[in-house]
């Protein structure tokens, strides 16, 4: 028996094997806050390499606590909150973090190693 996150990676894995069988121009991941953040990471690299534009789904109490994806050169932020779709983050960062608790962490020599760009 597997768990919630594993049964999550296991359908995940499945999704976007068959949108790339059908050449799809979309996925749509939701529910990713289910993974820890390590996960999450190798997550996003499976996305960035599958070469598919996603959108991956997760929640987060504050936006600074989402991953800031453009540092990483790996796409686009947005906090979705009180009817209102803004990117992240809304001002430009004084400091960049990218790690993000690890979220990132070595995906940017990850994708550099692999030639892998959003």
């Amino acid at each position: 028996m597997l768990s919630a996150s594993e049964q999550y990676r296991v359908r995940t894995v499945v999704q976007l094997t068959i949108a790339q069988l059908e050449r799809a121009s979309l996925v749509i991941i939701d529910g990713a806050d289910i993974l820890d953040q390590p996960a999450r990471g190798k997550l996003l690299q499976t996305v960035l390499k599958n070469g598919i534009p996603s959108i991956i789904c997760m929640t987060h109490n504050k936006p600074d606590t989402a991953p800031y994806l453009a540092a990483a050169n790996a796409g686009q932020t947005y906090w979705v909150s009180d009817g209102t779709c803004r990117a992240y983050p809304f001002a430009a960062p004084e400091k960049t973090d990218t790690s993000k608790s690890g979220f990132l962490d070595g995906m940017r020599q990850k994708s550099r190693d692999d030639g892998v760009a959003a």
